[in-house]
């Protein structure tokens, strides 16, 4: 039996957060490419909010695109690599959204397992807000395979019922951290990235 939670951790809030709602909805060679860029060549956290121009698929930096196209035989899809980790992600249907978080002086950052904590603990707050009722897993659940909404993970956010509300995948490098998100399964109302 999986345990849920509800319990953040001790980070405090980003002292400054810019939120960019992207108004292009972009290609997925344009949007990694985005968020790329702003990991790369940002002095602030950015919170973007974003849309895709094309039905897409995307796939983690360890995945092959093989893997991401046998789970989706025969449909007209946009296949495109990731730069962080995590699954196969379904992005027809999703909220998608990009966290870029610069060091600045830190001598230590947080484990990525407490920034997914603090990321969706966040999210959490927010949905709730919005009206919709999650939970934060404290377990993977039974695996799915690699379709990344069929396999909550760790401090993903469920419906009570565990149908998969949100996940993430995050790439650490010397300068700071990518959290990609894709919220699925719920309607938010618009200024959700505000409440952010």
């Amino acid at each position: 039996m999986l345990g849920f939670t509800n319990i953040v951790g001790n980070l405090s809030p980003l002292p400054e957060l810019v939120l960019w709602r992207d108004p292009v909805a972009r290609s997925g060679e344009e949007a990694m490419a985005v968020d790329e860029a702003l990991l790369e060549w940002g002095r602030k956290p950015v919170l973007r909010a974003y849309r895709w121009a094309e039905p897409t698929v995307t796939y983690g930096y360890f995945d092959e695109e093989a893997t991401a196209r046998a789970i989706f035989p025969g449909e007209e899809l946009h296949f495109v690599r990731r730069w962080t980790g995590g699954g196969i992600v379904d992005h027809r249907q999703d909220i998608p959204f990009t966290l870029a978080m610069h060091r600045k002086g830190e001598k230590e950052r947080p484990s990525s397992a407490v920034l997914y904590r603090w990321i969706h603990g966040a999210l959490a707050r927010v949905l709730r807000d919005c009206g919709v009722e999650c939970v934060m897993l404290d377990g993977d659940a039974p695996d799915g395979g690699r379709a990344c909404f069929s396999s909550p993970v760790t401090s993903d956010l469920v419906l009570p019922g565990g149908e998969k509300l949100a996940g993430g995948g995050q790439r650490r490098v010397r300068g700071g951290v990518l959290h990609q998100g894709s919220i699925q399964n719920c309607l938010l109302p618009s200024g959700w990235d505000e409440l952010l």
